[in-house]
């Protein structure tokens, strides 16, 4: 796997899949209170639902933390919902922890809560629907993920048993149609008790976070030394600038060690914005020669 590789290990060992084991275990805590609670406190039945879960009813009552909260809940009768999101969560969000920090990540997650909650209440204005569920969030990963790899094929399992191999755009594209369809001619006309509204928020809220973080990642900043203004630019864009500018003259000199750890980084700044499958056979010979002088 490329990122067992030396050169794709992070610089500062990190327990990536923290993050993740924290939101599957705080929602799956919360489903547990959910089918605990009504039978310890009968009085408490519907208490959850009534406090966490997203309405315009509730925002007007001024419970402000809905708009994150019915993320949390999930449908206390079955264990499909959440148990789909949460597979979800950890296959999306594991494969998105080789290029996000684990408080990028949980940004994400949030962001996506927030982006479905608002095209919820956008589009059922004025409705006494109650909405819950992490499915938003879980559109806005799988959003940024399609949005970073759009050129990569990838292969995974359709209903978990049907192998497919498809390019992320069109995994995105699709997903975005038939949501907005699902919202227009099934949720709107009130033949589906689905929040597609919602989902198609998430996924709206994943594509903003990633085209958020690429324009900070690209921004110059201005910082003032000694009374002087200059100009700021982080040094990896500025090297994949030049090395893109001078493409056509720039070699590589395998022998050399400084040499070949630029044009390595210069590779792996690649990966990271348009996928593994944008790579030429030279940048993965590349890859694959400076697997054992890198890690002597």
């Amino acid at each position: 796997m490329l990122q067992d590789r030396p050169y794709m290990q992070y610089s500062q060992p990190r327990n990536e899949l923290r993050i993740l084991i924290w939101i599957i275990g705080v929602t799956a805590a919360v489903f547990v209170l959910q089918k605990l609670l009504p039978v310890l406190f009968p009085a408490a039945t519907g208490f959850m639902q009534s406090t966490f879960a997203l309405s315009h009813a509730h925002l007007s009552e001024g419970k402000f933390w809905t708009l994150l909260s019915y993320a949390l809940l999930h449908d206390p009768r079955g264990l499909v919902h959440i148990g789909f999101n949460m597979l979800m969560v950890f296959f999306i969000g594991r494969g998105l922890l080789e290029s996000l920090s684990s408080r990028r990540l949980l940004s994400l997650y949030l962001w996506g809560a927030l982006g479905g909650a608002l095209c919820f209440l956008l589009f059922r204005w004025g409705s006494h629907s109650v909405v819950m569920g992490a499915s938003a969030s879980v559109f806005a990963l799988l959003a940024f993920f399609c949005r970073q790899r759009m050129e990569e094929p990838v292969t995974f399992l359709l209903f978990f048993v049907l192998p497919m191999t498809l390019k992320p755009k069109w995994i995105l594209y699709g997903l975005g149609g038939f949501t907005l369809v699902s919202l227009l001619f099934f949720e709107l006309p009130g033949q589906s008790n689905v929040a597609h509204s919602a989902h198609f928020g998430g996924l709206l809220a994943g594509v903003a976070y990633y085209r958020y973080l690429n324009s900070v990642r690209r921004r110059p900043q201005t910082v003032t030394t000694g009374g002087s203004l200059r100009q700021v630019v982080p040094p990896r864009w500025l090297q994949r600038k030049s090395v893109r500018n001078h493409q056509a003259r720039y070699t590589v000199n395998i022998t050399n060690r400084n040499e070949l750890q630029e044009e390595v980084d210069r590779i792996l700044d690649k990966i990271n914005e348009s996928g593994f499958g944008s790579l030429n056979e030279k940048e993965k010979n590349t890859l694959d020669r400076a697997k054992d002088l890198l890690s002597r």
